[in-house]
């Protein structure tokens, strides 16, 4: 951070700009703080809007510096709760090939005061001395992701309470990539399945409905739950959150056993072993695009529904 607050002071910081996948790198970037997260037992979401543009032209490794010095932070000050990341984009009515692109990082830690809120983008500053003996650091970082989204010609703003957390919301005007917009992503197998998403967490819910809208999931064929106590016995595939898991299975009877293929949205990435005979498959929070298109593309889902049509109980379970 030093060396990169360094360059900036002697103005010999640049843009390296190129086509890149703007989707891939937000969800990428989440989903390398996961594990700091689950340590932690935070739950880390991600969520993309589904009419966000997926390819543009810009400097993809300070846009990924500036989010991981974000959610860094995010985690590093909060000891419960949640960190939300949250992106959509307005296209430019003047110009097609052109887009603002908002990405906002909202978590539930220690939150900050008014005057605080003024000081924080100043190079080496914290809250206060007990801030940095806490939570360690060189203050750096927002000054750098300031200073890198300023050159970008975008803006880095704070919105903050004590003990009620932060959002820092980021405004990015970026040129679309319209030729590599048109080739689908993946092959949309799903446009025909119906899932079922049961998770207690509405943010949870909104995270995965959001992943599975974007890879060609109707909504008429998408069902969201806050309990497990009357979900639809017919779905293709039931995404569950551990908090609903043991009311999932207890919903389970002999008969409903086998239908569908059965996710588990997990923290940390892991199952207990009472779980490996319900649940066929896992995915680790924040749940990313490519995450359910392994499923999807490698036909799990459809190999499974077969497998139990045809009364045959093996398990897939891929961790």
């Amino acid at each position: 951070e030093i060396l990169d607050y360094s360059k900036l002071e002697a103005s010999k910081v640049e843009l390296d700009e190129s086509r890149f996948d703007i989707h891939e790198l937000l969800e990428e970037t989440c989903y390398l703080h996961s594990e700091p997260a689950s340590a932690k037992n935070l739950t880390l979401t991600c969520s993309l809007d589904p009419e966000t543009p997926q390819f543009v032209i810009a400097d993809g490794t300070k846009i990924r510096q500036v989010l991981n010095n974000l959610i860094s932070n995010a985690i590093k000050f909060t000891s419960s709760g949640h960190i939300d990341v949250t992106a959509s984009a307005k296209l430019n009515p003047r110009d097609e090939d052109k887009a603002l692109f908002t990405v906002r990082v909202k978590d539930d830690g220690i939150g900050m005061d008014e005057e605080t809120q003024k000081r924080v983008f100043e190079p080496f500053t914290q809250a206060d001395a007990s801030t940095t003996r806490e939570f360690g650091g060189t203050g750096l970082g927002l000054s750098i992701s300031t200073q890198y989204i300023d050159l970008m010609g975008g803006d880095l703003s704070i919105s903050s309470k004590v003990s009620s957390g932060t959002e820092v919301s980021v405004l990015l005007p970026l040129s679309i990539d319209k030729v590599l917009e048109a080739p689908e992503k993946t092959s949309r197998k799903a446009d025909s399945r119906t899932a079922t998403i049961i998770a207690k967490d509405e943010i949870v819910r909104t995270s995965i409905a959001t992943v599975l809208a974007r890879l060609g999931f109707r909504s008429e064929n998408l069902q969201l739950f806050d309990s497990a106590s009357d979900f639809p016995k017919d779905s293709d595939v039931y995404l569950v959150d551990e908090a609903a898991a043991e009311e999932f299975t207890a919903m389970l009877d002999g008969q409903n056993k086998g239908r569908g293929f059965h996710v588990l949205v997990s923290k940390s990435g892991e199952i207990g072993l009472s779980m490996k005979s319900i649940f066929q498959s896992i995915v680790r929070l924040p749940i990313t695009t490519n995450q359910i298109v392994e499923l999807i593309d490698s036909d799990c889902i459809s190999r499974y529904s077969q497998r139990s049509a045809e009364g045959s109980q093996s398990i897939l379970y891929q961790p």
